[in-house]
């Protein structure tokens, strides 16, 4: 059971689910001021992202050399701030000529391998198999490069992240098709990061089936368990998906999820809530979904961006605990695709911490805290009563005295001789929300100063 609870801030509406048995938040969805532009690319494929040990995101993409056009440039680049800040870390011109499809991955040690694959036409022609490219730390200094053959098989395409086992073994899922059959989707296993392939575990087989599976996205639940979903290659349209209890080895066969789409990605948040993104059939663009039941049901949340120009897969990267970052490419100019991300909101926002305060003898108060990662900007509170509640409506009612996009305010102005409290709060979501969304956050304790 849930019920709703929406107040009026800053002259948009914002609802919260709260559980009605236990009364705590559940996760809840708040898209944030649009979709921005970080690059454009004439071959578009992937994105690959991973996250770095410094909490920083990497991506990479595939474009035309300029100085050779027939050849393939990587361009990777680094995200900092939830998206706020950008850097372009690394290109590589004229080196993966081929490359149609690529996964980045982050091992423990710190070492980065990007995977690819070829086009679907070079692989029948040379034999199907993986590129792989290690690279030290996140420098981006360039170590080694080599190929992983897969025998038996016309062609072979990674799909999403890798899971990293340990002891420098990874489970890659991906798309394959024996001679003269219909795709089916597996585990890859390798080892030595990367270098060598060690074996192939079969999610669904068309055989077994009765209808082939491509683009699988794997991830571990909070149980142990690995999720699978993938789009059926068919006239189907609907999003499939299995679980596996033995670690991959092995899978019951596919069923449905009751979703139409294409190229599905997945992710967890921290209270076990899994958010599924998607190309949408209809409407057109980029769908989003939850489950709060590991997968069991799932509930059809919002189009994350309309438009029939999304032409390539999104991928899904946690932020932090409140807030998330999709990406993917859309047409853009000519035959260009532009490489955008959209951050969103995925639970209540994270209160304010490191909060201080203190006169500088002029009337003036200066606030400061420690800033939230997912906030767009804070609500700064102030009363004359210690237990003062903050009241909404800023600026034309309520008791808030400011809005602050840093974590720090300085109000003035004030009488000699009294005592103020302050308490202040951080808000997600300034743009479009949802129904069953929340965006300000529990506000901090109250603060008191004396005006001398």
């Amino acid at each position: 059971m849930k019920r709703t609870v929406a107040v009026v801030l800053a002259g948009v509406c914002l609802s919260a689910l709260i559980c009605a048995r236990c009364g705590r938040f559940k996760s809840v969805l708040v898209q944030s001021n649009g979709p921005k532009t970080l690059g454009e690319s004439d071959r578009p494929s992937g994105p690959a992202v991973c996250v770095m040990p410094s909490g920083e995101t990497a991506v990479a993409m595939l474009a035309a050399d300029p100085k050779d056009p027939r050849k393939t440039m990587l361009s990777c680049f680094v995200m900092r701030e939830g998206g706020r800040s950008w850097t372009v870390s690394h290109t590589m011109p004229g080196t993966l000529r081929f490359a149609a499809d690529l996964v980045l991955h982050r091992f423990r040690d710190g070492t980065l391998v990007l995977i690819y694959s070829e086009d679907k036409s070079k692989q029948i022609e040379t034999g199907a198999g993986f590129h792989w490219l290690i690279f030290s730390g996140q420098e981006w200094t360039f170590k080694e490069t080599g190929f992983v053959p897969v025998p038996g098989f016309d062609f072979v395409i990674p799909s999403h992240e890798a899971l990293e086992l340990g002891d420098g073994k990874l489970l890659l899922p991906s798309t394959l098709r024996k001679t003269g059959g219909i795709e089916s989707v597996c585990l890859l296993v390798f080892e030595d990061q990367g270098r060598d392939l060690n074996g192939i575990l079969t999610i669904s087989s068309p055989e077994e089936a009765k209808v082939g599976f491509l683009n699988p996205t794997v991830n571990r639940l909070e149980d142990g368990r690995l999720l699978c979903v993938m789009e059926t290659s068919g006239a189907n349209g609907t999003l499939y998906q299995s679980v596996s209890d033995d670690s991959g080895k092995t899978w019951p066969v596919p069923v449905s999820i009751g979703i139409y789409g294409r190229n599905p990605d997945w992710m967890q948040d921290p209270s076990g809530t899994l958010f599924l993104a998607f190309d949408d059939d209809w409407p057109k663009g980029i769908g989003l979904a939850r489950s709060y039941q590991f997968g069991t049901v799932w509930e059809k949340e919002i189009s994350l961006y309309p438009g029939a120009n999304a032409v390539f897969p999104p991928r899904l990267v946690r932020i932090d605990s409140a807030s998330a970052v999709a990406f993917f490419f859309a047409r853009g100019r000519g035959q260009k695709a532009e490489l955008l991300f959209m951050p969103f909101y995925m639970g209540k926002t994270k209160t304010p911490r490191g909060f201080s305060v203190s006169a500088n003898g002029r009337g003036e108060v200066k606030l400061r805290w420690n800033r939230v990662s997912s906030a767009d900007y804070y609500f700064v509170y102030r009363g004359m009563e210690p237990d003062f509640e903050p009241m909404p409506g800023y600026p034309f009612a309520g008791n808030a005295v400011a809005t602050a996009v840093r974590p720090e305010y300085t109000d003035v102005g004030l009488d000699s001789g009294k005592t103020f409290f302050y308490r202040v709060s951080a808000v997600a979501g300034t743009g479009k929300v949802f129904a069953g969304s929340g965006g300000e956050s529990d506000p901090t304790a109250a603060f008191s100063v004396t005006i001398r």
